[in-house]
Parts: C-alpha cells; sequence; structure tokens
C-alpha cells in the first residue's frame, strides 16, 4: 500500500500532465486556428487577385473582339470589294486608247472631204455666175447659193468635230491618269490592309496566349507572390495590346483616307470614261450633220450644172430658131419677089389660087383673132403673114394635121388650124 505523501504526489503530476496536455491542445487549436485564418486571408487576397486578372483578360478579349469585328465585317469585305471594283479601271485605260485612236481616225479624213466640197460648190457658183440670162440661170443660181450654204455647214460641223475629237482625247487622257491614281490609292490599300491583317493577326495571337497562360497559371496559382506575377504579366499583356490597338487605329486611318482616295479615283475614272463616251457621241453626231451637209451641197452642185446646161442649151435652141426664122424669112421674101416656081403667088388681091396641087386662100387675125391656136413665137412678118418662132408661115387644112410641114405658094408653112374647105391650104395673115 503506497504512501500518502506519494499518493499526493502522484495526484499533482497527474494535474500537471493533464494541465500540459490541456494547454497544448489549446495551442494547437489556436495554432490551427490561425493557419486556417491564415489560409482564408490568402485565399482571399489570390482571389482578389485573380479577380483582377479576370478583369485584365476582360479587356483584352474586349479589344481583340472590336479589332476582329472591324477586321472582318469593314475592313476585309470593303477592301475586296473597292479593289474588285477597281481592276475595271484597267479596263477603261484601255478603252480610253480605243477612245482616242477612234477620234484620231474619225476625224482625219474630214478636212479633204470638206475642202472637196466647198471647192466644188465655188466651181458650181462661178458657171452658175456666167451662164446665158435665160430662166434656168435663175434656178442655177438659186442651187448654186444652196450648195455654197450646205459646204459652210458642212465647214462648221467639221470644225465641231475636230473639237469634239480634241475634247475626246482629253478626256480619254485623264481616264488614264485616273486609272494611274486608281493603281496607286489601291497599291496604298492594299498595303495599309495588309498591315492590318497582320496587326489584327498578331493581336488574336495575344490574346489566346495570354487567356490560356493566364488561366492555367491562374488554376495553379496558391501564393499571393504567384497571382502577384499573373496580374503583372497580363496587365503587362494587356498593356502591350493596348499599344497594338494604337497603331492599329493608326492604320485603319490610314486604310479609311486610301479606300476614300481609291473610291475617289475610281468614281472620276467613271466619269472620264462617260465625259469620253459623250464627246465621241458628240463626233458622231456632228459627223453625221456633216455628212448631211455634203450630200445637200453635192446635189444642189449637180442641180446647179444641170440647170446651167440647160440654160446653155436654151441659149442653142434660141439661136438655131433664130437661125431658122431668118432662113424661113429669106424664102419666104424670094417667093414675094420671085414668086413660086410656077410664077403664081397668092397675094391679099389674088384670094384664091392654084398651087402645087391644092387651093390656096388667106383669112385674117383681124376677122378671126385664133387666141386659142396656141402658136409659139407668133408674129407677124414684113409680108403681113403670121409666123411662128420657126419661121413657119402658120396655115389651116382639112385634111392635114396639125403640126404637119407643107410647101406653099409664100414659103413654107406648118398646119396651126383647121380648114372646113376641103384640098385648101387656108393661110394666116395680118391682111
Amino acid at each position: 500500500m503506497a504512501h500518502p505523501q506519494h499518493l499526493k504526489v502522484r495526484r499533482k503530476s497527474r494535474r500537471s500532465i493533464i494541465a500540459i496536455i490541456c494547454s497544448s491542445v489549446l495551442l494547437l487549436g489556436l495554432f490551427c486556428c490561425s493557419i486556417v485564418q491564415y489560409i482564408q486571408t490568402r485565399n482571399a487576397a489570390i482571389a482578389e487577385i485573380l479577380e483582377k486578372v479576370q478583369a485584365k483578360v476582360e479587356v483584352a478579349h474586349n479589344l481583340y473582339y472590336q479589332a476582329d469585328t472591324n477586321y472582318t465585317y469593314t475592313v476585309a469585305p470593303l477592301t475586296s470589294s473597292i479593289v474588285t471594283n477597281s481592276k475595271y479601271s484597267s479596263v477603261l485605260a484601255k478603252q480610253s486608247v480605243i477612245d482616242q485612236n477612234s477620234a484620231t481616225e474619225l476625224t482625219q479624213e474630214v478636212e479633204s472631204r470638206v475642202q472637196d466640197v466647198v471647192a466644188k460648190a465655188s466651181d458650181a457658183q462661178e458657171k452658175a455666175d456666167v451662164a446665158p440670162d435665160y430662166e434656168p440661170k435663175e434656178e442655177a443660181l438659186t442651187q448654186a447659193t444652196i450648195a455654197n450654204e450646205e459646204a459652210a455647214n458642212a465647214q462648221a460641223e467639221a470644225k465641231n468635230a475636230k473639237s469634239a475629237a480634241s475634247e475626246t482625247k482629253s478626256n480619254a487622257q485623264k481616264v488614264l491618269n485616273s486609272a494611274t491614281e486608281v493603281q496607286v490609292a489601291k497599291n496604298s490599300l492594299q498595303s495599309h490592309y495588309n498591315n492590318i491583317h497582320s496587326i489584327n493577326f498578331g493581336l488574336s495571337f495575344r490574346y489566346f496566349h495570354l487567356k490560356s497562360v493566364a488561366l492555367v497559371r491562374a488554376k495553379l496559382c496558391n501564393s499571393i507572390p504567384e497571382a502577384e506575377e499573373i496580374l503583372k504579366y497580363v496587365t503587362s499583356e494587356v498593356d502591350n495590346m493596348l499599344n497594338v490597338v494604337k497603331s492599329l487605329k493608326n492604320h485603319i486611318s490610314n486604310w479609311k483616307e486610301a479606300y476614300s482616295n481609291l473610291i475617289t479615283a475610281h468614281k472620276n475614272s467613271m466619269t472620264f470614261e462617260q465625259d469620253t463616251k459623250n464627246s465621241l457621241s458628240k463626233i458622231f453626231n456632228h459627223l453625221s450633220n456633216l455628212n448631211v451637209s455634203i450630200t445637200k451641197s453635192e446635189n444642189a452642185v449637180d442641180s446647179t450644172l444641170v440647170a446651167v446646161d440647160e440654160a446653155y442649151a436654151q441659149e442653142e435652141a434660141e439661136k438655131q430658131e433664130a437661125e431658122a426664122a431668118a432662113a424661113a424669112q429669106v424664102r419666104a421674101a424670094s417667093y414675094f419677089e420671085e414668086g413660086s416656081s410656077n410664077g403664081i403667088v397668092l397675094t391679099r388681091s389674088a384670094g384664091r389660087i392654084q398651087y402645087n396641087g391644092h387651093d390656096e386662100t388667106w383669112y385674117s387675125q383681124s376677122v378671126l383673132p385664133g387666141g386659142g391656136l396656141d402658136i409659139p413665137g407668133r408674129h407677124v412678118d414684113e409680108q403681113g403673114l403670121i409666123r411662128d418662132a420657126d419661121g413657119y408661115i402658120c396655115v389651116a387644112s382639112m385634111e392635114l394635121s396639125k403640126g404637119t410641114i407643107v410647101e406653099t405658094s409664100l414659103g413654107m408653112g406648118k398646119v396651126y388650124d383647121y380648114c372646113e374647105v376641103p384640098n385648101t391650104i387656108d393661110i394666116y395673115t395680118d391682111w
């Protein structure tokens, strides 16, 4: 049996041990609580930092999204469209060369043709001026005037055609110049587009690399320094992206300027091409009018020469008629002075004779005026006989038709009237 003193010591030792154990447990609890609180505080700090990282990633996403949207839906399609359309300017440039050649060819022969028609009209005028003064001369002068007026119109149209040709060449040259401007603007636009494409691609790569790295590292992150390092990396990358976006904005601004220049150059090219077509149309219109004037002038020249020929023909006819009348008068005078072949001549006092197998009588215009006989050049000769323009004595007959030439005791006669007495030549006189 233990000594009471020993029991007392044992009890005291147990209490000390229990106290130590309790203190240790308490300290351990306090330590664990401190550890938990630290971890919670650290995790909260890490979470806060990672939220900032996520916010930066979101900023990066917005930068990438805006740039990509602008490129995909604006820059790329507009560039493709305008570059495709601007290819037409090279076609217009080739056409402008053709238009210049056409303008030259269309006006090359104009001057010689106009000079020819002017010369013909002038020659016709000279011939009309010296034509004999008969009725056709008036028509010749009228037609010569028309020929010269139309020749003058042709000269005016030729001048207008040359002016339109010069305008066509000028407009065609503008098309060529604008085609060069289109090419320069297109090259500039393509260059800026390539830069935008490259920058946009780099920005896209930066964003996706940033996003993947940030997400992976964030998942593995278990310390505040490491979280701060991630934030620092993301912040740096976002700042770089901001700088890239600034550069991108500058290139987009330059692209917009090049796009505007290309649009303007392309519109100018189209406008100048339309101006070229309009001036070419003017050439065709003036040449059409010129051809009409030349045709009218040539027709008037032909009419002038015909009228001149008719005037000379009428002069010659009158000359021949005068000669025939003179010859008839000579023959009549011979009959009057020497008598007919058998010595018997109709006279005023011998109202009826036998001649050449027929009776001859006379009737006077003072009794029968004969207004309806239609005798051309009707006149009274010195014998008192009625004669026509050719010098024939005007007679009447029953058997002979009008216009028949018949020999009388006074000379050659022509039937103009009807005689009611058979086998009789009734001579028309002023007796």
